[in-house]
């Protein structure tokens, strides 16, 4: 890895620094991957700005650099920016991944980045989390997915996108046939009407999209109706295997729903379902389920107001259960007794890759904490 100012690039990227009235960055490097992202120790007091970024594309774009991978999370990049990445992206058929989750680009830097990946071939992952590009920015990407066959990941978690961007984005991927991975973390649902329509939006393309593998829904105000709509297409679904519904009103009602789901899909890997109210009911209906479930590897029932008969049904399903491998639990209510019967499941829970909790014993009383 070498910097620009061992590179024939130098002297292109210092004049666009210049007329900016910019210093270059020590820290670009050349390689196939470009690695800016502002939350580390280096960087934290010299983060990317738009005007930085500006310079940065500029350079990138005339120079026709053969870099993959970008990464600019975290940084203070604008619409100008974003831009000029829109403009590199034009040109160039080697990126495949760009993420540059909390910046502040907004809807003209969205709709910017959407046009662009109307005829790139190259780009498959599209990360945009934290940046409010509203329903310009959403409307605009899914124009895109319409006319795009390459992207496999799109990230809008935390993106301001409302009810109509939504349902663009769902339009366009009853027939996108790339698509596998899709975040939309926390949209702008202004009420339960919206969310009951936004539901049947979900369904009809569930029941009909291909290439969906990994759906998140997290902090959406999901209820056990809205979920009760999709659950059938859901089921019909043939190529989803992981699903996040974190964060939302889902009570023992939607757990036992999610039970029979899950009977009826023994492909499915991995369930999100932190932070909602499954309570006891709702955590024994799951764990009746998978103590046979073949493949579900990855589950998370943090914060769920599960108390002793619930956390008790968890651990008689894990003593049956072979596929578990990564196990969150913390925040409910742990009891001495519920404690006790995990602390006999010691040899089970060191075969899993990785769980939130340890049990112990102190002073005769069995105990948990949460892993550092």
């Amino acid at each position: 890895m070498s910097t620009w100012a061992e590179h024939p690039f130098a002297e292109t990227y210092a004049f666009e620094c210049t007329e900016l009235g910019l210093a270059p960055r020590a820290d670009v490097t050349i390689g196939s991957e470009l690695l800016l992202h502002g939350n580390c120790a280096d960087r934290f007091e010299h983060r990317v700005t738009d005007a930085d970024a500006v310079a940065l594309f500029k350079t990138l774009h005339k120079c026709r650099s053969p870099v993959e991978v970008l990464d600019l999370s975290y940084n203070f990049i604008g619409d100008e920016g974003a831009s000029r990445l829109a403009e590199f992206l034009r040109g160039t058929t080697t990126l495949t991944a760009i993420n540059v989750a909390f910046n502040d680009i907004g809807g003209r830097g969205g709709r910017a980045l959407a046009d662009a990946l109307m005829l790139n071939t190259s780009l498959t992952a599209l990360t945009l989390q934290g940046n409010e590009i509203g329903e310009e920015g959403g409307m605009a990407l899914a124009t895109m997915l319409h006319a795009n066959n390459t992207i496999c990941s799109l990230n809008l978690s935390s993106c301001g996108i409302k009810t109509g961007s939504i349902i663009g984005l769902t339009t366009a991927l009853r027939q996108q046939p790339t698509l596998s991975t899709l975040n939309i973390d926390k949209p702008l649902i202004p009420g339960v009407e919206e969310g009951l329509c936004l539901a049947v939006h979900l369904a009809e393309m569930l029941k009909v999209n291909h290439t969906l593998m990994d759906l998140t829904l997290s902090r959406w105000k999901l209820t056990d109706a809205q979920l009760d709509l999709l659950l059938p297409a859901l089921t019909a679904n043939d190529s989803l295997l992981a699903l996040n519904l974190s964060c939302n009103n889902l009570s023992c009602v939607g757990a036992v729903l999610l039970a029979r789901f899950l009977q009826q899909r023994s492909d499915i890997t991995s369930l999100n379902l932190s932070s909602n109210k499954l309570d006891d009911e709702g955590a024994a209906a799951l764990s009746n389920v998978l103590r046979s479930h073949p493949a579900l590897q990855t589950l998370d029932l943090t914060k769920n107001g599960v108390g002793e008969r619930g956390l008790l049904a968890i651990a008689d399903m894990l003593q049956a259960n072979q596929s578990l491998t990564y196990l969150k639990l913390w925040g409910n209510q742990f009891t001495e007794k519920a404690c006790g019967r995990f602390v006999l499941l010691a040899d089970r829970l060191e075969r899993l890759q990785a769980i939130d909790v340890e049990f112990h014993v102190c002073n005769e009383v069995p105990q948990v904490t949460l892993k550092d």
